[in-house]
């Protein structure tokens, strides 16, 4: 009965949105940004991408009366898509004196849209520079003196500052939205209603395949034979739907899940530690990109997808180090570091990023840190470099590399979560495996 429902809701929403006359560009806009916030996109991927083609050909000379939202949006999605679009667009909103109007900054609906549009910012456009250093800054000020008026706003903007929209994993921030776009009064009660059963739907299938890994994992009894060994089987899991969620990917997440690889990088680590060695950082970095497995795992991956996308040149491309897998590797590998340099000093461990740092530049941990959040940004650049069109494989595979980077953005932004499971990232794993919608 569910299915049946879901299903009827999804052609109603296919000829009522996507087909219907009458339907503005910002009506678009509005609406594709709102379904895939929701979590469906993939339900609805043909359509959306109809859309976005359509709107890349429409002249940016169509939107130089619209206000800072519209413009923001459209840069954003037309960006997520992988098509050009330059950061010129913002130019209005900048005064005589090359900063951007502070007339601006009571449009709290404008404001958030761009700052999300930055982050999907490229090395060199320093105007989306100005624009995240300007948002932030204001939201900061607003959220500290109590100036933002509506209780929705307060929560959007908090939320917003500790979790982009490019860098958050669709199922958590899906579960998030699904409770914002409710408290909206101007919202659509037949896509939530259908974001809220199809939710619920991929909450049960995730639920009966992590019913038979656990059982594979049991039978292994890999927990009694080696004690050191941690039994972490969900928060793995939970890496593989932040990778791909969908039904179709389901042999993939089992493969994910199960996979125990030890990369060859881990003898040159367990040297070092032996040996008491601190490497310089870009000793570390060679090797680090090894041990954070982002390459091992993309190959895993692109093993449980389509065959058109599992192809000899896509196995090809993965093996021949692209630049998108060399800043993830360096995302993965730094973001862990960075979060966890104190918990990982009261134990043995290799040195990490933030020691080989403050050791080959003499150092405090403070400055260390600051270069190495810098290294970061500059890789998450080249992250959306890489996914501008025309693009050398598939955007459906490097959306999937990037996921790596966005779990470990969302893991350990604040914390070890993966490590140390009593923190949030509990909470993620009831949000989105345990706990129902309410439809």
């Amino acid at each position: 009965m569910e299915h049946t429902i879901h299903c009827d809701l999804r052609e109603k929403l296919k000829e009522k949105f996507i087909f219907s006359n009458g339907v503005t560009n910002t009506d678009k806009l509005n609406l594709i940004d709102a379904i895939q916030r929701l979590g469906i996109g993939y339900q609805f991927e043909n359509e959306i991408k109809d859309v976005i083609q359509y709107l890349d050909l429409i002249s940016c000379r169509d939107y130089v009366d619209s206000d800072l939202h519209t413009c923001s949006l459209r840069f954003r999605l037309l960006r997520e898509h992988g098509y050009k679009i330059s950061e010129d667009i913002f130019k209005k909103f900048i005064n005589h004196k090359g900063e951007f109007n502070t007339t601006i900054a009571s449009d709290i609906k404008g404001m958030l849209s761009l700052y999300e549009a930055t982050h999907f910012r490229l090395r060199g456009e320093d105007l989306l520079e100005k624009a995240l250093i300007f948002t932030t800054s204001q939201f900061e000020a607003m959220l500290h003196n109590d100036l933002i008026t509506k209780s929705c706003f307060v929560e959007q903007v908090k939320h917003a500052l500790n979790q982009s929209i490019h860098k958050g994993l669709i199922r958590i921030e899906a579960r998030n939205y699904i409770s914002l776009y409710e408290n909206d009064e101007m919202h659509d009660k037949l896509l939530l209603k259908f974001a809220k059963l199809d939710f619920n739907i991929m909450q049960k299938l995730h639920q009966r395949e992590l019913g038979e890994l656990t059982r594979w994992w049991k039978d292994l009894d890999l927990t009694n034979k080696f004690p050191f060994a941690r039994d972490i089987l969900v928060e793995c899991y939970l890496w593989s739907i932040g990778i791909y969620f969908e039904p179709q990917y389901a042999y993939g997440r089992t493969i994910i899940t199960m996979i125990k690889v030890l990369a060859n990088g881990y003898m040159d680590e367990a040297t070092w530690l032996h040996k008491s060695y601190i490497p310089t950082l870009e000793e570390y970095m060679n090797v680090a990109k090894i041990t954070s497995a982002v390459e091992v795992m993309s190959i895993a991956f692109l093993l449980g997808m389509h065959s058109n996308l599992a192809t000899k040149e896509g196995f090809e491309w993965m093996l021949s180090d692209p630049l998108i897998i060399q800043a993830t590797s360096v995302i993965v590998r730094l973001v862990d570091d960075v979060t966890g340099f104190k918990f990982e000093q009261q134990r043995e461990h290799v040195a990490s990023a933030v020691e080989c740092y403050m050791n080959q530049h003499d150092a405090l941990e403070e400055l260390a840190t600051i270069n190495l959040r810098k290294q970061i940004t500059d890789a998450w650049k080249d992250i959306n470099f890489e996914c501008i069109r025309p693009t050398k494989v598939p955007m459906n595979i490097l959306s999937r590399v990037m996921n790596m980077a966005r779990y470990m953005d969302m893991m350990y932004k604040e914390e070890d979560g993966y490590t140390n499971s009593k923190t949030k990232a509990k909470d993620y794993i009831t949000s989105i495996l345990v706990s129902e919608v309410d439809v």
